[in-house]
């Protein structure tokens, strides 16, 4: 019996010590975990997850001056350039629909003209009034607004937002700029139950201007009362 419990001693001399420092170790982790290690991850966790859900409104806390709090960080630093990011292509998205609804109202008016001048050219033909000089005007006229279209086309293609548009002035002839405007409104005013009086006064000279623009203006000024003007 002596013998045994020597040799048991022996054991437990052997054994213990090495239980205790794993338990030691073990104990240390749960208390280095709890400690340093939980509320970081968790929030990183819980970070990961809101990015991956494409929500990016909160902020990632730093918790310590180390390893993890360097990781925290960087986790801040990418949430907040991907807010950046996502705000970019929403204001992105934005002008671009604002730039499709500016293109879209702008075209009305010229394809109006356009197709009031076909109509006119196939009335006269019908009638059998067609004229070398009235189909000539006509003509001149769908050759202007299929130029204008191409123009604006171009323009609203390579444009990112409406303020991007450039002015381009260039000379025109006052008269020729009047009879032009005068021809395309009445198109316009065609089938609006409303009577358009038009005059212009100033002598016949070249002037700088952006013709396109100022017949945008004008067309969808004249367009807008011709809506909604009692």
């Amino acid at each position: 019996n002596k013998d045994w419990r020597i040799q048991a001693l022996n054991i437990l001399q052997i054994i213990l010590p090495i239980f205790f420092v794993i338990l030691s170790l073990f104990l240390a982790d749960m208390v280095f975990y709890r400690v340093k290690l939980k509320k970081p991850l968790a929030v990183l966790q819980r970070s990961a997850e809101r990015i991956q859900g494409q929500d990016l409104d909160f902020t990632v806390k730093k918790y310590a001056d180390d390893e993890l709090g360097t990781l925290c960080t960087a986790f801040e630093t990418m949430r907040t350039e991907l807010l950046k990011n996502n705000q970019e292509l929403w204001r992105q998205m934005e002008e671009r629909k604002r730039l499709n609804a500016a293109f879209s109202h702008d075209l009305r008016n010229p394809v109006t003209v356009l197709k009031g001048s076909s109509k006119i050219l196939q009335k006269n033909l019908e009638q059998g009034s067609l004229t070398s000089e009235n189909a000539k005007d006509t003509i001149a006229l769908i050759t202007q607004y299929t130029g204008r279209i191409e123009t604006y086309v171009e323009a609203m293609t390579s444009a990112q937002k409406l303020e991007e548009l450039k002015c381009i002035p260039q000379p025109v002839d006052w008269r020729v700029l009047c009879n032009n405007l005068e021809n395309s409104l009445s198109i316009i005013s065609e089938n609006t139950g409303k009577e358009l009086k038009y005059s212009y006064q100033g002598e016949d000279r070249l002037i700088w201007v952006d013709q396109y623009i100022l017949q945008n203006i004008a067309e969808n000024l004249i367009s807008n009362a011709f809506r909604y003007a009692k």
